[in-house]
């Protein structure tokens, strides 16, 4: 009789034991965005020693078996995706207990972030087949462990296997489809302000002035798409894709916690020669040149003051990116007295060179083309390759160890200072290598033209995290979670991640400003308050100059 109860007992305890477990975990923060912060948040959230998170079961995921979807648009906007969530009291990666935490990011762009957090219809889906899948290794490779200081990342919670399958109650906390879940932040790399004149200026009909400025209409339909360059030839790792383009206000109240500042890099890669027209043949280019060549004006090295006429492929990003806003308000379409331009239409751009109406083929007048994504636009500047096997490619993205990773051994490429500046390096030791882990480049990099007082390298932007009217919960973790990804970045070392520079560095803020058609209040904030207003483009100031600011 004492070995039945015993029998008994343990069933029971079992089941009890399961069925906590079975319950549904806690999602804390469910978010997309910009994917310049995509793996330091993954990082960041996952890390056992960065801070309050310590979500180190980890899941990550490259066949849009995550995506976005929005009743104003018949489209889903997909992309690589990340979840990170702990155990919880006596669970495992495996299965988790019911107190365990969900953290979660689906990597779009800046713009569809904002709008999927504040349009009230958007929601974040998981694919039936997300449970259980295999992770792709995004956030952990397979059997590495990232070393401090000062933060030190394990794979032990998974085996040598890095990352974890995703257990069945974590994707149905998240939202199996049709069941998905609303965000509750956004990952973005301009001011919600900018993303919203993003989406006022694609749905202004092409070519016209908008708020009587000189910035021009895109053309896009509300719920109309943008798409990546197709067809797209052979490279390997190319994923065309594509972004839906939907008009949403902002709410009254909404909260930005910045994290730092990162410069977009401007990227050169040729098997030409100087003699027939590599782009490689330039160390910096002015911004006056850079403009022509995205805006498609100059499409050859001898337009740049070099030799050769070799055919130059430009590769811009879509116009709902941070990166491409970025880009687009501090050197092709500034406020300068005589150069408003565009990479798509612009106010002094040949009529002929014009975007306009907005291609649906991703493939721009001039020799330029449209990639969707970083992951896209780097792999296309790195590996298209014409008919005649000729590489001649310029293209950008935002700096980070990540995001050049693929650069590894291509001698081939470069990245170019922008009017003799340069983003990365110290004074005097630029090479145009692109800085990889376990370089001496890497050791180098400290973003002083980024963050210092004197900085003066042109395209550089902040990076947030954006929250509507959060709870105290929600604005706790973001704050914890914009805490860790601060402590992520190091530097000095050739296995060090200067991603950024920490909101603690900077001495400069960029001036806050009304975009055209956007209700708000300008505050530059620093030491003047909490910032409003866009800033994409902004002039630099120090953060003490509280005056009312203006784009460049």
């Amino acid at each position: 009789m004492k070995n039945l109860c015993k029998a008994v007992l343990a069933v029971a305890i079992a089941a009890a034991a399961f069925s906590t477990q079975a319950q549904a975990q806690t999602v804390v923060l469910n978010g997309l965005g910009s994917s310049a912060m995509f793996l330091e948040l993954g990082l960041a959230a996952s890390s056992s020693t960065s801070g309050s998170i310590n979500a180190t079961c980890v899941w990550s995921e490259s066949t849009n078996l995550v995506w976005a979807s929005d009743t104003a648009a018949a489209n889903l906007d997909k992309g690589s995706a990340w979840v990170a969530w702990t155990t919880g009291t006596g669970g495992s990666c495996s299965s988790p207990a019911s107190d365990a935490k969900i953290y979660a990011y689906l990597q779009t762009d800046s713009v569809v972030g904002n709008r999927c957090l504040f349009d009230g219809t958007c929601k974040i889906n998981l694919a039936t087949t997300a449970a259980g899948s295999t992770p792709v290794g995004l956030i952990l490779p397979a059997g590495t462990i990232i070393p401090g200081p000062p933060i030190t990342y394990t794979t032990a919670n998974c085996g040598g296997t890095g990352e974890c399958a995703l257990p069945s109650s974590v994707a149905t906390a998240l939202g199996v489809t049709p069941n998905g879940n609303f965000p509750n932040f956004a990952g973005s790399d301009i001011r919600p302000e900018d993303a919203e004149f993003a989406t006022i200026r694609s749905t202004t009909p092409c070519g016209t002035a908008i708020g009587g400025t000189q910035y021009l209409g895109l053309g896009y339909a509300n719920g109309g798409t943008i798409n990546g360059w197709t067809p797209v030839p052979t490279i390997a790792g190319y994923s065309p894709s594509s972004f839906n383009v939907v008009s949403f206000s902002l709410p009254s109240y909404f909260t930005v916690t910045p994290i730092g500042a990162t410069p977009v890099l401007v990227v050169a890669n040729s098997n030409a020669t100087a003699a027939t027209g590599a782009i490689t043949q330039f160390n910096s280019i002015t911004f006056e040149n850079l403009a022509k060549l995205l805006d498609g004006e100059y499409t050859t090295a001898s337009q740049l003051g070099g030799t050769g006429t070799d055919s130059i492929n430009v590769f811009i990003r879509e116009p709902l990116s941070g990166t491409y806003n970025t880009m687009e308000y501090n050197i092709p379409n500034t406020t300068l007295t005589t150069y408003h331009t565009s990479q798509d239409v612009g106010l002094t751009q040949p009529a002929g060179l014009q975007n306009c109406p907005a291609s649906t083929t991703g493939a721009l007048p001039g020799t330029r083309f449209r990639a969707i994504g970083t992951g896209n636009e780097l792999k296309a500047t790195r590996l298209y390759a014409d008919a005649t096997g000729l590489i001649n490619n310029l293209g950008y993205g935002f700096w980070s160890v990540a995001n050049y990773a693929g650069y590894n051994g291509v001698t081939t490429a470069k990245y170019l200072k922008v009017d003799n500046v340069d983003p990365l390096l110290t004074i005097r030791s630029y090479t145009g290598v692109i800085p990889v882990t376990g370089s001496a480049d890497l050791a180098k990099v400290d973003l002083h033209t980024v963050y210092q007082l004197n900085g003066n390298y042109r395209i550089w932007s902040m990076l947030r995290l954006v929250a509507d009217n959060p709870s105290s919960t929600t604005t706790t973790a973001i704050n914890s979670l914009a805490g860790a990804v601060q402590q992520f970045v190091t530097f000095g070392t050739s296995s060090s991640r200067p991603d950024f520079a920490p909101l603690a560095d900077m001495k400069v803020v960029r001036s806050h400003f009304i975009p055209p058609t956007v209700s708000t209040t300008p505050n530059n904030g620093g030491s003047c308050g909490t910032e409003e207003g866009g800033d994409v483009g902004g002039v630099v100031l120090a953060k003490t100059d509280c005056t009312t600011g203006e784009r460049y």
